[in-house]
């Protein structure tokens, strides 16, 4: 008899105790400064930040399972969203935010197991993420893009800017970009669609490198790789400083200047030679993997 009292007690008394399980959805908004910093973080799901004309901060979407709210504040010119998880949560649900942002505000995100979509943000931008996609726009303002176990794509609008991009075991797409570029990826390729650079420097441990770009009067591309193949498609091959080397791979390009060996018995390549003032430089160097250099105009 006493059994037949306890154990329901019990099970009542765990079941009080346990994280309580729920979907909530979000629809929240303050005032905010047209240039001022927004932070947002969210663990498991997705977040979609969208610039737009209002001097309004605005959040929707839904959180999920185990979470205990949403972190929604602001202080002077810093506003602040994150998801907050009740304690022992295993995080099994996702929760998906939709921001409005004024377009000039400058921007970090953070995210694990987190896709992140930025759009319309002409501000500076830091976005970072672990086992998530990262998507963003860019304008004429730096931008920061990190994953790991992710792939990222850029979109740019031909503005000059610095764009700096990291991935681990991801593929980088990046696309109307202009003035400097630096990239760098483990495990991953690389295309690269640009406007006029006047910097690049890219960098592969296991992955092709792709860049198709016109070289800024007095501009430089760097690229390395260790395992990986390396293609530079130019738009003009005028003034043009060129030294390529490889340690196990060939070397192609449109100008007809010869390909040299490194030894008489070793097979690494190299490819040096200069026109006009040379006040443009090109700069590859891959340890396994062809390298491939052309100019529409050569």
């Amino acid at each position: 008899m006493i059994r037949r009292i306890i154990l329901p007690f019990v099970a009542t008394a765990l079941f009080a105790m346990a994280p309580s399980a729920h979907a909530e959805d979000i629809d929240e908004r303050d005032s905010a400064d047209p240039n001022g910093h927004v932070h947002i973080s969210n663990t498991a799901g997705s977040i979609t930040v969208i610039g737009w004309d209002e001097d309004t901060v605005e959040v929707t979407g839904t959180l999920g399972d185990g979470t205990k709210g949403l972190e929604f504040k602001r202080e002077g010119s810093h506003t602040t969203i994150k998801v907050l998880y009740q304690r022992g949560s295993h995080r099994s649900e996702s929760s998906h935010l939709i921001v409005h942002v004024p377009q000039g505000s400058e921007l970090a995100v953070n995210g694990v197991a987190t896709d992140i979509e930025v759009t319309g943000v002409k501000g500076v931008q830091r976005l970072e993420t672990i086992s998530g996609e990262i998507t963003a726009e860019t304008f004429a303002s730096d931008l920061e893009a990190k994953s790991v176990s992710g792939d990222i794509v850029i979109k740019g609008h031909g503005h000059e800017s610095l764009l700096t991009v990291s991935t681990v075991s991801g593929d980088t797409e990046i696309f109307g970009v202009a003035g400097e570029l630096e990239t760098s990826t483990v495990s991953g390729d690389v295309e690269i669609h640009a406007g006029t650079i006047s910097r690049a420097r890219l960098r592969t441990t296991a992955g092709d490198v792709e860049i198709t770009a016109d070289l800024a009067a007095g501009g430089r591309i760097d690229c390395e790789s260790i395992n990986g193949e390396i293609t530079v498609n130019l738009a003009n091959g005028a003034n043009l400083k060129v030294d390529i080397e490889t340690f196990n791979g060939d070397i192609e390009n449109c100008f007809g200047e010869k390909v040299e060996r490194k030894s008489r018995y070793g097979p690494g390549r190299l490819l040096r030679f200069s026109r006009g003032d040379g006040d443009r430089t090109v700069r590859l160097k891959t340890f396994n993997g062809e390298i491939e250099l052309c100019a529409e105009e050569s």
